[in-house]
């Protein structure tokens, strides 16, 4: 079906507003600062197989794992099962890419009898039971909190109680915790109503062939860029200090990215990083898939949204059993750290080759500072988890930016400091740069923050 390129840019468009009014309604409505402040969550729609149809401008590393977390999960559902109403959910990080903090929760949009396609979103709940609400020294997966396979939240509309009262029992801040799973939902609601009206006005076909559309102009933007780009294959290798648990050993993080312009194609190779670890500084494939995803976009086609065409250039090779690839019950907790050092090594290895594209390596961290207690009084537990902000690297052209959230988290955001002396007994006496902490040189690297607490 021909689609005419006034409805195609109506239809690409209210896909993204749509998104990020899903966005908005997880913000005003959640419970925990974890996720209306830092934004440690990301929301999109997906289409009837789980591909990527638009993403909210969320933490960058959670809006790839959105879509193969999906997928993976209606393989083994099976695509009968999704019924109008269910909404489903996943903590177990073969299906989420993360720890088992960051639950996936999805539902099917349906028009008539016809399965349109699935809001989905993925948010850090602030404890789902593990030894201890963030374990940076857990050996296995089973000390990091509650193992959800996925599964039936709501079934036809209804909620199982069950579910409820298990996810209630395993949690140390229940009421939280399920305010923020509530707010996902009504994003869910927010996105369903918007793509219900897109339909209604003009039509499932017209829209579907919009979206095949859409998609494929993407994949071609992004071939035609891949196409033009020198073939050969560049590599390089960086370390995490160590795993969390085996102080002092260092973690290699090895990847080699190979361009083939003659197939308009980008490979991001991570066969010689280290194998998997004993403690949780393991990265699921889930999320090695998304940073390759994130650098393939960002080196082919930087300038548009991002969507299920964008990533068909884009091949990703992690062996099970290695870092970036960890077996199911391999702890994860500490996750994020081998897969930023995976990106600031991508960086390393293309930057001097492609200096229009990418800057110099950043700070390369995410500066989280994880805090929590039990208010004497109640007895219930405050949790604050903040980013402070890191030097970026400087480009080619200018100075690095200071004091950003790494760009595998770009729009994220920390914490006010009004916000954290309100919510939890911590006085900050100093939030300030650091004078001089990126470097020299005829552009200089951008400087880090930090804060004095008392």
């Amino acid at each position: 079906m021909s689609v005419d390129p006034i409805t195609l840019a109506v239809v690409r468009n209210f896909l993204n507003a749509t998104a990020v009014e899903m966005r908005d309604t997880i913000q005003r409505t959640s419970f925990s600062p974890v996720i209306y402040e830092d934004r440690d969550f990301a929301c999109g729609l997906l289409d009837a197989e789980g591909g990527t149809m638009a993403e909210a401008p969320g933490l960058t590393l959670f809006m790839g794992t959105l879509s193969p977390g999906v997928r993976k999960c209606l393989d083994l559902l099976g695509a009968g099962v999704v019924e109008a109403g269910d909404i489903f959910i996943v903590g177990l990080p073969d299906y989420t890419g993360s720890h088992p903090a960051d639950m996936l929760l999805f539902a099917p949009i349906f028009y008539g009898q016809r399965l349109f396609g699935f809001t989905a979103s993925k948010a850090h709940l602030i404890d789902v039971g593990a030894k201890d609400p963030y374990p940076t020294d857990s050996t296995d997966a089973f000390q990091e909190g509650l193992r959800l396979p996925p599964i039936n939240l709501y079934r036809r509309g209804v909620l199982d109680t069950n579910i409820e009262g298990i996810f209630k029992v395993n949690s140390r801040a229940p009421e939280v915790i399920w305010g923020d799973i509530q707010s996902q939902i009504a994003s869910f609601r927010t996105g369903e109503r918007a793509c219900l009206r897109l339909l209604e006005k003009y039509g499932f076909d017209s829209v579907t062939a919009c979206i095949g559309e859409i998609y494929d102009h993407s994949e071609r933007m992004a071939r035609a860029s891949l196409s033009q780009m020198p073939a050969g294959t560049w590599y390089a290798e960086d370390h995490c200090d160590d795993n969390g648990v085996e102080k002092g050993v260092e973690v290699k993080v090895a990847v080699e990215i190979t361009i083939d312009p003659h197939a308009a194609e980008i490979t991001f190779d991570y066969s010689r990083s280290a194998p998997q670890q004993k403690g949780p500084t393991n990265t699921p494939l889930i999320s090695t898939i998304s940073a390759s995803r994130m650098m393939g976009k960002i080196l082919s086609a930087p300038g548009t949204p991002a969507n299920e065409g964008s990533f068909r250039p884009i091949k990703v090779i992690a062996p099970l059993g290695s870092v970036f690839n960890p077996t199911t019950t391999a702890p994860t907790n500490l996750y994020g750290w081998p897969v930023l050092s995976a990106i600031e090594t991508i960086t390393k290895a293309l930057a001097s080759s492609f200096p229009e594209r990418l800057p110099a390596q950043s700070a390369g961290d995410l500066c989280g500072c994880f805090r929590y207690g039990f208010w004497p009084d109640s007895g219930k537990m405050w949790v604050e988890a903040n980013i402070e902000g890191i030097g970026q690297g400087a480009s080619a052209y200018a100075d690095g930016e200071s004091a950003m959230v790494h760009v595998a988290e770009a729009c994220s955001r920390n914490l006010p400091v009004e916000l954290e002396e309100t919510k939890d007994p911590t006085i900050i006496e100093r939030y300030e740069l650091i004078p001089d902490s990126g470097g020299v040189g005829t552009f200089r690297g951008g400087w880090e923050c930090a804060a004095i607490t008392a």
